[in-house]
């Protein structure tokens, strides 16, 4: 079985994932989830999207179909979220993950001789 649903909107992918858990702890099989969703960037490093979409479609998604935004929109009318609770919650968000993310990118890292015998490397050169 296969489900197709918006992937920018988080209450219709979480109902599809309800859905398909439902489905296999009945006994009917697996279930393939489609999340459709919108890419705000190219597709490799550095490749901008200006080829091929303009900065007006971009910005439309961004305002009028931000999953984030929408979710968010959604758990106001629930009165679930206050008006101001999205913003603390995503200044603690960065205020744990930013520190992290700077972690990882500090040395030391690997050597090349202590990184070959975990890739494919060791067993190409045999």
């Amino acid at each position: 079985t296969a489900l197709s649903v918006d992937g920018q909107d988080v209450f219709a992918v979480y109902e599809a994932a309800v859905a398909a858990r439902e489905r296999a702890i009945a006994g009917n099989g697996p279930t393939f989830i489609e999340a459709r969703t919108y890419r705000y960037s190219g597709h490799g490093s550095g490749e901008g999207v200006g080829a091929y979409r303009s900065a007006a479609e971009i910005a439309d998604w961004r305002e009028a179909r931000d999953p984030i935004t929408r979710c968010a929109g959604r758990l106001r009318e629930m009165g679930a979220l206050a008006e101001g609770d999205l913003e603390v919650l995503d200044k603690r968000a960065t205020e744990i993950v930013d520190p992290r993310l700077s972690g990882g990118r500090r040395p030391p890292y690997l050597s090349a001789p202590a990184v070959r015998p975990r890739t494919m490397w060791r067993c190409a050169n045999r």
